[in-house]
């Protein structure tokens, strides 16, 4: 009997699929905020503020943000990496909370000398890269919201967030302008 000549493959991931995941992923606005807050704890960042009106989030830290081009490759675009113990991360596990804040609307993301722009619902997995002159420190994820959110929709997603991150350690928490944390110790 004459072998067959053995190639390695790899699976891969149809991009339906991953729009997919991506609209599972987000269980609710709250979560994605909460989701963003999450990243300026692991990004080391001393305060994280975070606008919310009935059409758009901020997310706004002066955490180490990305700042070479190889981080978007390897960290932004890139879905599932898991995190290494070395980076000392609090809360990341597998890179798949930035998901939850593409689900919700457009997303600008200026961070560095970068600036991230993409829009699932239109333009489904690509996104717009521009590399700047002027280098922003930290991160700042702009959400245009797909649905414009009810007054009661936006109290409850305010209540929500204030009440999931009150005891987030490290980082003061500021929605709206009022500072929202207090030191768990």
């Amino acid at each position: 009997m004459s072998k067959t000549a053995t190639e390695t493959r790899r699976f891969g991931m149809h991009p339906k699929l991953l729009l997919d995941v991506i609209q599972r992923q987000a269980g609710s606005l709250s979560k994605a905020v909460l989701e963003g807050v999450m990243n300026s704890v692991d990004a080391g960042a001393t305060f994280c503020r975070v606008e919310i009106s009935e059409d758009r989030v901020v997310i706004e830290d002066d955490g180490k943000g990305i700042t070479k081009r190889k981080e978007i490759e390897t960290f932004f675009e890139t879905f599932g990496a898991p995190h290494e113990d070395s980076e000392g991360k609090t809360y990341g596990t597998f890179r798949m909370g930035r998901v939850q804040m593409f689900a919700y609307g457009k997303n600008k993301w200026r961070t560095g000398p970068f600036q991230m722009n993409g829009d699932v619902k239109n333009d489904g997995l690509d996104y717009h890269l521009n590399e700047l002159k002027v280098v922003s420190p930290g991160c700042r994820i702009e959400i245009e919201l797909y649905e414009r959110l009810y007054l009661g929709d936006l109290a409850e997603t305010e209540r929500t967030i204030k009440k999931w991150v009150r005891y987030t350690p490290k980082v003061a928490v500021f929605i709206n302008g009022e500072q929202v944390n207090i030191d768990p110790a």
